[in-house]
């Protein structure tokens, strides 16, 4: 069994130090699997300045009718470098962080279904007048998936001319359009994956999401030098 680690990177609202510091905390957490070879990490990007080495760069297809979040629909393309048998894919957003060995946490995972983190929070909210991403109880900061698998979400979204109908449809981004598109999907164990801002206890996660926080990269340095300098 070998695991992929999957991030993606558009933009500027995360550079390269995002990327590095997953991989390297995966690395820490994960030391065993990284010195064996047993996981690889891949970026795909449209801008791979500064990423450390040992993160596999996959090249941003030229696409521009793909418009910001919607890239990561991409990671479902069955022509992605990483679809292979026997291999496994985690995707994490570059707004979490790991605090423990992310492979040990999934042993007995169920790798057929893509699983998808639960968002409680969301509440059927409605935002400047229409429904956002507020109008689903999902969040996709992290998924699994078995890498020969789920090529039907990407067809879905790319096929039959409607790609623009779908981004303006579910304009809050993909997690809506997993939801309202029927994706056969569930969730993760809450203990696998927490919010920072809405769980009052992290410390039982293995990763954490900062999603909806103004974290900049300085706020995450205690706890990436102390632990990851060997690295």
């Amino acid at each position: 069994m070998i695991f992929n680690v999957i991030t993606v990177k558009f933009g500027n609202k995360y550079d390269s130090q995002f990327v590095n510091r997953l991989f390297r905390e995966i690395s820490y957490y994960s030391r065993g699997y990284y010195i064996n070879g047993w996981f690889n990490f891949y970026c795909y990007t449209d801008n791979p300045e500064g990423l450390m080495h040992g993160i596999n760069v996959i090249p941003a297809k030229t696409d521009p009718t793909l418009k910001g979040v919607w890239n990561k629909l991409r990671l479902f393309d069955p022509s992605m470098p990483y679809v292979k048998e026997g291999h496994y894919n985690i995707y994490l957003d570059l707004d979490t962080f790991v605090q423990d060995c992310i492979f040990t946490r999934l042993t007995h995972h169920d790798w057929d279904t893509l699983r998808v983190c639960a968002a409680p929070w969301k509440d059927n909210k409605k935002r400047y007048g229409r429904l956002s991403n507020y109008d689903v109880t999902i969040h996709s900061s992290v998924m699994t998936w078995k890498a020969l698998s789920h090529f039907e979400i990407w067809n879905h979204f790319n096929n039959h001319g409607l790609r623009d109908y779908y981004m303006r449809k579910y304009s809050g981004g993909m997690d809506r359009f997993l939801a309202h598109e029927d994706i056969n999907m569930k969730m993760f164990k809450r203990n696998f994956v927490r919010s920072m801002k809405y769980d009052k206890d992290i410390k039982d996660a293995a990763i954490v999401s900062f999603e909806e926080l103004d974290v900049r990269f300085g706020d995450l340095i205690p706890n990436y030098k102390t632990k990851r300098e060997s690295v």
